[in-house]
């Protein structure tokens, strides 16, 4: 017997759009992709006697769209394969695989292709590769298309370049640049030299050269350093050019570039000092600390900012941890402070989740921080801060218009949090539209059974049909998934 569904409306997901037919469903079962159905009158049960017929009329549809595939025409296909990928259905790849090998048309090509790699179908980079050969240059559209799944697939066999006639030789930089990144993912050293070429040729284009240079340091062509050094005290380059040299010194990590970078930190231009600690960042050294210590007193955010990333993963000081502290409550910039509370709650120190909670009592914190807080407290630290959590809702659940509770459910809802039942039932008793809303997301989200009294409680006596709709929502998953 089929699975209980509603009379009235149904989801492939809780923003997609409704899907009304019941047929269409039905198909959707068979194929095992997952949707939610939503009503508030009784849900329809479809009786075991209609079961043999619907599944005759499903496997009709099914064949249906296969032979579609086989034997439509062209712009058929093209409209079928936008919905395979959203609906996620891989059944048809032999079939869409064969039309890969043999079509001539490119935008059947294209779609097939965009196919493939959205639903991560790597079989068939050989085809791609004689594609690109065939076509040149000459359809952006389908050559963009097949560079962008040659860079998604998870393996290529080298020597990329040829392969990849086109790397370099376009008149197109954005197809230029395109087949640029695929080597810059999956190259070897093996095209270094050909990249430093590249990189030296001032008579290709500021954007192929750029895609060298980032290309070099990716797959650690060392011999590259001294045209990267080169450009980057070059001041007649772009700049951008000299921020992706920074960028593939760093990658290098040859101890013989840390002095030339470290003198960029007193350049004037911010995002070129940025770059120069992002790419000193990748040294293990431990001077690097010092320097990265310095940093974090640049006037620029984005400096700023950078260092705490490049600290990720480091051995720190106790200087350089009360420092990242002191950032986390006082730094003048949001995107600082932001980025300070997420180190410290990934650094894992009990000290540090004690500073955090010792933080959320501060009342020179803003919302945002607070809620931050909160957020990185329940999936890192719960046990430890489930109290102080719950008197700080129980605080503000009173209030109709708290921006403090509103911003806390709203982490809440998109939190993974199963082990904080507790805090999304203290949510519920919330006087407050977009709090209740945030709440049941979370609930559905974390699938919290233990909750369904509530759940249903609200469906029943909430007189807001967003609430009653939601509350729906999450109770028919749970009865879907029994």
């Amino acid at each position: 017997m089929l699975p209980v569904v509603s009379s009235t409306t149904c989801y492939s997901s809780p923003i997609a759009a409704p899907i009304r037919d019941i047929n269409v469903v039905r198909m959707l079962l068979v194929l095992g992709i997952s949707f939610f159905c939503i009503s508030t009158v009784p849900l329809a049960v479809i009786a075991q006697e209609e079961a043999s017929s619907s599944e005759e009329a499903i496997k009709s549809q099914i064949e249906r769209l296969r032979l579609t595939i086989k034997y439509g025409t062209d712009s058929e296909v093209v409209d079928i394969l936008p919905l395979l990928i959203e609906q996620r259905i891989t059944e048809f790849s032999a079939d869409l695989q064969e039309i890969v090998n043999n079509s001539n048309n490119s935008k059947l090509l294209e779609a097939a292709i965009r196919f493939f790699r959205e639903l991560q179908i790597f079989s068939i980079e050989a085809r791609v590769l004689e594609l690109l050969k065939e076509h040149d240059d000459h359809n952006e559209k389908l050559i963009l298309e097949l560079l962008s799944y040659l860079k998604a697939s998870p393996e290529l066999s080298p020597p990329l370049r040829m392969q990849m006639p086109i790397v370099g030789q376009s008149d197109r930089v954005v197809v230029a640049r395109s087949a640029l990144d695929v080597l810059a993912v999956h190259g070897t050293v093996v095209e270094g030299a050909y990249l430093t070429e590249i990189i030296t040729d001032s008579d290709k284009p500021d954007d192929v050269r750029g895609g060298a240079i980032l290309a070099v340091g990716e797959i650690g062509y060392s011999a590259a350093q001294e045209s990267l050094s080169a450009i980057l005290d070059d001041i007649s380059e772009p700049i951008y050019l000299r921020r992706y040299a920074a960028t593939s010194l760093g990658k290098l990590q040859q101890p013989s570039s840390v002095a030339q970078l470290k003198a960029y930190l007193n350049d004037p231009n911010a995002t070129l000092r940025a770059q120069v600690i992002e790419a000193l960042g990748n040294y293990s050294m431990s001077k690097i600390n010092a320097i990265l210590n310095e940093a974090l007193r640049d006037s620029h955010w984005q400096v700023r900012s950078k260092a705490l990333e490049a600290l990720e993963g480091r051995q720190l000081e106790d200087s350089l941890y009360k420092a990242v502290q002191y950032k986390a409550e006082y730094d003048p910039d949001f995107r600082v402070r932001r980025e300070a509370i997420a180190f410290l709650a990934d650094n894992g120190r009990e000290s540090s989740f004690h500073f955090l909670r010792q933080l959320l009592e501060r009342p020179n914190i803003t919302i945002a921080q607070r809620a931050q807080v909160v957020e990185l407290l329940v999936s890192k630290d719960y046990a430890a801060s489930r109290s102080q959590l719950l008197a700080l809702l129980h605080k503000h659940i009173s209030y109709r218009r708290s921006t403090l509770l509103l911003a806390l459910a709203q982490a809440l809802g998109s939190l993974d949090a199963p082990q904080a039942a507790e805090l999304y039932r203290t949510l519920l008793e919330s006087n407050s539209r977009e709090v209740l809303l945030y709440a049941l997301q979370g609930i559905g989200r974390n699938n919290l059974r233990e909750l369904e009294s509530h759940v249903a409680k609200l469906q029943e006596e909430n007189g807001d049909r967003e609430i009653q709709r939601r509350a729906a929502l999450v109770r028919n998953r749970w009865l879907s998934s029994e």
